[in-house]
């Protein structure tokens, strides 16, 4: 959601006004859109991230400048600049984040992939004899020694 809208943020300030003059700027008017979208966005950062998220990402209070027209078009363009950036940030921050877990499930697949053949020595009649095959994989490839639990591994 926040890439989408940091790049909807983006596409609006692509867009050039067709003159220096007040009227030419109101191309940015669209500005309250993408503040609340950055303003919707925090909470779900900071319930996932924490602290750290709740310092990187403040809301960004227009005050009487929700309306355009309770506002100067001059401050438009700056409005939209100061929300495309949150929410950039936004997208930076989140992403190495995303990068892991994308690497993860990559490496399940590649897993399941390479061993599940070798684990099954006849063809499987049951669900069940596919899902003790995957346990076995996923428990030799991702477990840590102690993480098995066993009655002969009381302690793990």
């Amino acid at each position: 959601m926040a890439k989408t809208a940091a790049t909807a943020a983006d596409n609006a300030l692509a867009v050039k006004p067709s003159g220096e003059t007040a009227i030419g700027l109101w191309v940015y008017s669209g500005y309250p859109a993408i503040v609340a979208e950055y303003n919707r966005l925090i909470p779900y950062f900071v319930e996932l991230y924490g602290q750290e998220a709740a310092r990187l990402f403040q809301p960004f209070d227009l005050q009487k400048h929700w309306d355009p027209g309770a506002s100067l078009p001059i401050y438009f363009l700056g409005y939209l600049q100061t929300a495309a950036n949150g929410l950039n940030r936004m997208v930076a921050y989140i992403q190495p984040k995303l990068a892991t877990s994308e690497i993860q499930i990559e490496t399940l697949i590649e897993t399941i992939r390479v061993n599940l053949r070798a684990a099954i020595f006849e063809l499987p009649t049951k669900e069940k004899e596919i899902q003790n095959a995957l346990d076995i994989i996923l428990r030799s490839e991702f477990a840590k020694p102690n993480d098995l639990f066993t009655p002969w591994n009381l302690e793990g």
